[in-house]
């Protein structure tokens, strides 16, 4: 039996939480209206794990159901992670500067298919989808710490800060750590749009990749910092361990989630999207697959067995 709960953090439309148990063991979805291709799943369960072990030092528990739901261990869910986080912030820092250095790996390698992305021989579109199958995990291996804890967290943040500060002054802060440095960088090459990674028909994202990145501050400071810190310490000393851990986590969260969101819809995604339609093109010529089929539910091992046969005939 599902339990469905409603959360606050999330726009109407995607805040329903499910939580179900399956052979003893407790499972919780946070996007059940968000379907997923085979392709996805096989890759996304790798990097859940990567970051359940990354975070708790264990395996975590990751399913999908028949209607191409994930599912995932609670200790992963936004609220666990940012009660973890505002106790640990060192430990969302170092999450965070793991996912950084990820995707320093993985401009070099979009650079390099990107010289010859117009290419339709079968070699090398083998050897780019493994590269970028390897750079869907990397990426995703930080989904929780970078997509789900955001939310929960800026909404608590705020909460916090309106209780104690009042709106005025609690908005006037928190809009000082909205100016992340991707965007920025997005402006400069003509990024800025609407992001159409939701339609996953068409394989993510319509729009060409454009390979931009900066690097998230690590700190942010602003003059407002030494007025929200005695009014916290005169007014509400029980919330301030609260606060400095939310403060210290907060602003960084910010830029995760801009840089990820742009990252992913103008740079990562429409470059496998390419990639895929390419591939997808010589299946189709050579009877792998119909024109009104989706490669991703082929999987990767499948795709790889077509290429291979493709690549000796």
């Amino acid at each position: 039996m599902i339990k469905k709960s409603k959360d606050k953090a999330r726009p109407d439309g995607q805040n329903e939480i499910w939580e179900r148990e399956v052979d003893g063991k407790q499972y919780i979805c946070e996007r059940p209206h968000y379907p997923w291709k085979k392709l996805e799943r096989e890759l996304h369960v790798i990097g859940y794990k990567f970051e359940g072990k990354l975070l708790y030092g264990k395996d975590v528990n990751v399913m999908s159901d028949d209607f191409t739901r994930e599912w995932i261990d609670p200790c992963l869910s936004s609220k666990v992670l940012v009660d973890t986080f505002t106790e640990n912030p060192n430990l969302y820092m170092y999450a965070c500067l793991g996912r950084v250095k990820n995707i320093n790996k993985i401009i070099p390698i979009l650079k390099k298919i990107e010289l010859h992305k117009d290419s339709n021989d079968i070699p090398q579109l083998k050897e780019d989808f493994i590269d970028l199958c390897q750079c869907f995990i990397d990426f995703y291996s930080f989904t929780f710490t970078g997509y789900f804890a955001y939310d929960e967290m800026i909404l608590r943040f705020q909460t916090l800060l309106k209780k104690v500060l009042g709106k005025k002054l609690a908005n006037q802060y928190i809009t000082e750590f909205l100016q992340a440095e991707i965007t920025k960088e997005a402006i400069k090459h003509n990024a800025i749009g609407t992001t159409e990674a939701a339609d996953r028909g068409i394989y993510y994202s319509s729009v060409d990749p454009i390979i931009f990145y900066k690097e998230p501050k690590v700190f942010h400071e602003t003059a407002l910092d030494q007025e929200v810190l005695l009014k916290f310490m005169e007014k509400s000393p029980e919330n301030l361990k609260e606060f400095l851990g939310l403060r210290s986590i907060a602003p960084l969260a910010v830029q995760i989630s801009e840089e990820g969101q742009y990252f992913e819809s103008k740079t990562f995604l429409p470059m496998f999207r390419l990639r895929l339609e390419k591939i997808k093109d010589h299946f189709v010529k050579n009877g792998m697959m119909k024109q009104d089929e989706d490669i991703r539910d082929l999987g990767k091992e499948k795709i790889l067995q077509n290429l291979e046969v493709l690549q000796c005939n």
